[in-house]
């Protein structure tokens, strides 16, 4: 039967490790290819949509998302090819909606999650966007 298992990661160090493998580190890109070696033995499921993931497609997608209960955490989520592919707004939106459901069902309350994705780019000041007089 499959279960669903989830990473938990020092959030500044798993932000580090993602900017450098997005910059092409081979170190950090192994780090990610090798995120879920531990558990090629057992079956997984989606964070997303509860789908067993195949073994066709390990190794599964990480999703790395804010912790709940600690600011200074991060939580990897494995998921599977077809909620990899989803558009990128609907996947956060059905990953925070799981994280709010998570929160309720620790706390008994509700709670406005609010997170900023790892590789998001700064908006320009309003000064630069309308350009200068």
């Amino acid at each position: 039967m499959a279960e669903l298992v989830l990473l938990s990661f020092d959030r500044a160090e798993i932000a580090a490790l993602h900017k450098q493998s997005v910059n092409g580190e081979p170190e950090a890109v192994r780090f990610f290819q090798n995120l879920w070696a531990d558990y090629r033995d057992q079956s997984l499921d989606c964070f997303l949509c509860d789908r067993e993931i195949p073994e066709a497609e390990f190794p599964p997608i990480c999703c790395i998302v804010g912790d709940i209960a600690d600011p200074t955490k991060a939580i990897g989520c494995p998921l599977c090819e077809r909620c990899r592919d989803l558009p990128q707004m609907v996947r956060w939106n059905r990953c925070m909606k799981m994280l709010r459901q998570m929160h309720r069902a620790k706390t008994g309350k509700d709670f406005h999650y609010v997170f900023s994705p790892l590789n998001r780019q700064p908006h320009p000041s309003p000064s630069r966007r309308r350009g200068r007089c």
